[in-house]
């Protein structure tokens, strides 16, 4: 389901700057909503919510964007060197990463 509602409808869009949104960029949108999706999920499961805990899930969806634009930065041999405008600049990927959380983290 992730996949349908992230990855196809995104695939192969233009992005503002005229360039097709590709594989890569949105195998990482799939990526991110599975890591947010896991996260939150186990935030709505847990029945203890502490302070402590809300910082442990919160470093854990901080940590993928940290690793995210360090290896996009470092990896110069790489298919995703400096393939973050291409990430962050599709609507419809984006559009599809919202419905994608608010839907499935809600129907239960």
């Amino acid at each position: 389901m992730v996949i349908s509602c992230v990855f196809y409808t995104a695939e192969d869009t233009i992005t503002p700057e005229g360039k097709t949104f590709n594989f890569w960029a949105g195998g990482h949108h799939v990526y991110m909503n599975c890591v947010l999706l896991a996260n939150l999920i186990i935030i709505k499961m847990m029945h203890n919510i502490t302070g402590f805990n809300l910082v442990i899930i919160g470093a854990q969806i901080a940590s993928y964007f940290v690793i995210l634009y360090y290896f996009q930065m470092t990896l110069q041999t790489d298919v995703i060197y400096r393939f973050a405008d291409e990430y962050v600049s599709s609507p419809a990927a984006w559009l599809g990463s919202i419905l994608c959380i608010t839907s499935f983290w809600t129907v239960d």
